[in-house]
């Protein structure tokens, strides 16, 4: 382990918003020098790559971290915090510069766009704690393991990511996200799944499943609206089936916080979800990452996380 280095680790992903990030960044490196921030950039190539740079950069004695680009990049941030057990995470401190399009996390917390409202917030270095969930899952014939910061998706939500993932969009932004969901409704068959949470449980079909920390995903959805990052609670949010026609009747209340009064939609906090699929392949996302299938079991980290926020 190297001595500890005070300036900041700066992992951008090129190609994020579509490669806008590649044409922004020399603006944004000239901000932080006019600001004074110390800083070093590194560069992901490769999906998982920031995982591996975030470790790295940990054993060189960096302790401070800025994610720029959109909730992948934050994710795999996170994933290189909490799959290293070189020092504890409560020395380290994240944040996100919000440049991509998939920018669903930094809602929560207000975490603003504008670069020079970004920068005022950075100077005032308010840092806080929020919770972190942790998923085992299949991946193939292995068990893996993963980390995340906002919202994890089963069921439809993931068969969305993967439609999408295939199609290599270049923007992720809301509009896209809402046409994939509206798109895929006619090639979607119901799952059949066991829920067990806390010490409830449903089984039968679904039509979707979010475990939310933070509250938006899909380019602004709230299908966890009742989520608190610091809570030390998962807020669950399961649809049983619904008609193609009753989802479109429905879409206002994906971004109104209103899913809960749906007749067909459950929502509670719990501590913990173990979802399996039954007779059938069950595919899980977690903040917009595809990553696996069921047998998968949640399980939440309270004040894991120390992040920096206005």
């Amino acid at each position: 382990m190297s001595k500890l280095n005070s300036k900041w680790f700066v992992l951008v992903n090129p190609a994020s918003g579509g490669g806008k990030i590649s044409k922004l960044w020399p603006e944004v490196a000239n901000r932080f020098l006019e600001k004074g921030i110390q800083y070093e950039v590194f560069y992901t190539q490769k999906k998982s790559h920031g995982i591996e740079l975030t470790q790295q950069g940990i054993t060189s004695g960096f302790r401070n971290f800025i994610a720029v680009g959109g909730d992948g990049t934050l994710n795999e941030m996170l994933n290189g915090f909490f799959l290293q057990n070189q020092i504890p995470q409560s020395e380290l401190t994240l944040t996100a510069l919000p440049l991509g399009t998939g920018n669903d996390w930094v809602k929560t917390w207000s975490i603003p766009k504008d670069l020079d409202t970004w920068f005022e917030m950075f100077g005032n270095r308010k840092i806080v704690t929020q919770d972190v969930g942790m998923v085992r899952f299949k991946n193939g014939n292995k068990e893996g393991i993963r980390y995340f910061m906002n919202v994890a998706g089963l069921a439809y939500d993931a068969f969305v990511v993967e439609y999408a993932e295939q199609r290599k969009p270049k923007k992720w932004g809301k509009v896209f996200f809402l046409f994939m969901v509206l798109k895929c409704l006619f090639k979607y068959k119901y799952p059949e799944v066991s829920i067990y949470y806390d010490d409830q449980s449903y089984k039968g079909k679904i039509y979707t499943i979010n475990i939310g920390i933070c509250n938006f995903s899909g380019g602004g959805m709230e299908i966890v609206p009742h989520a608190n990052p610091q809570d030390g609670k998962f807020a669950l949010t399961f649809v049983k089936p619904i008609s193609k026609l009753g989802v479109l009747l429905n879409t206002y209340r994906f971004y109104n916080g209103s899913i809960g009064n749906h007749p067909k939609v459950s929502t509670s906090t719990v501590e913990e979800i173990q979802v399996d699929g039954v007779r059938t392949t069950v595919k899980l996302e977690v903040d917009g990452e595809l990553i696996g299938a069921c047998p998968s079991n949640f399980t939440i980290l309270k004040n894991a996380l120390n992040i920096l926020v206005p």
